[in-house]
C-alpha cells in the first residue's frame, strides 16, 4: 500500500472505543482502496462545502505530525458533525436525498433504472473516501471524550452516519472490479498489516 493510506489507516483505528461499526466500516474502505488500486488516476471528492479541517490538517496528517493519540482542536464538534453530514449529504444521487430538514440521506441505496449511483463518489486515492472517514473518525472521537456539559450530544447522528457510509460501502464490494473475487483470500484486504501500520 502506499504511505499515505498505511498512514491514515493507522489513524483511524487508533481509537477503539469508537466500537464495532467503526472498525468494520474503516476495514472496508480497507478493502475498497486496495480493489481500486488506491485511487491511481481517480479525482477526490467534491470539494463544495467539505469541512475546512480536512485541508487544514492533512499536509500534518501525511507529514506523520498527528500522533494515534491526538487529533485537531476542534473548537465546536457538532458544527463539525453538522458540516460533514451536510457534505455527504449534498454529493448523493436524488434517489438517496431526503427531505432538507433530515440530515441524513434515505436509506435506500440502489436504482435499478439509473444505472450506476455511485459514479459521482466512487473516489479512491488520497483525496477521495479518506478524507470522509477522517472527519467522521475526528468528529466520532470529540463526541466520544467531550466533556462539556453545555456541547449537544451528536454521538446518535455520528453512529447513524456510520452505519449508513457502510451500507454505500456494501454497495460498492458488490460491484467492485474482478480483482475481488482475486483477492478474496488475502487477508491484507482489511488494511495494512501489523509490520506496514506506521505508528505517527
Amino acid at each position: 500500500p502506499p504511505d499515505w493510506f498505511i498512514i491514515i489507516y493507522g489513524h483511524l483505528t487508533s481509537y477503539p472505543d469508537l466500537g464495532e461499526d467503526w472498525k468494520i466500516l474503516v476495514a472496508k474502505w480497507g478493502q475498497l482502496e486496495r480493489l481500486y488500486l488506491y485511487g491511481k488516476g481517480s479525482k477526490g471528492l467534491p470539494p463544495r462545502n467539505r469541512p475546512e479541517e480536512w485541508l487544514k490538517n492533512k499536509p500534518k496528517l501525511l507529514r506523520k505530525g498527528l500522533t494515534n493519540s491526538h487529533q485537531p482542536p476542534i473548537s465546536d464538534l457538532s458544527e463539525l458533525g453538522l458540516a460533514t453530514m451536510k457534505w455527504w449529504k449534498e454529493m448523493q444521487h436524488p434517489f438517496h436525498l431526503s427531505s432538507p430538514d433530515n440530515p441524513m440521506p434515505l436509506p435506500t441505496y440502489s436504482d435499478s433504472s439509473i444505472g450506476d449511483v455511485w459514479s459521482n463518489i466512487r473516489k479512491f486515492g488520497s483525496s477521495g473516501l479518506v478524507s470522509l472517514l477522517t472527519l467522521m473518525f475526528w468528529w466520532g472521537r470529540a463526541a466520544a471524550t467531550s466533556t462539556d456539559k453545555f456541547q449537544i450530544d451528536s454521538r446518535p447522528l455520528w453512529n447513524a452516519m456510520v452505519i449508513d457510509v457502510d451500507k454505500f460501502f456494501d454497495e460498492l464490494l458488490a460491484i467492485a472490479p474482478s480483482l475481488k473475487r482475486q483477492s478474496e483470500d488475502d487477508d491484507t484486504l482489511e488494511g495494512p498489516t501489523e509490520k506496514q501500520c506506521i505508528v505517527i
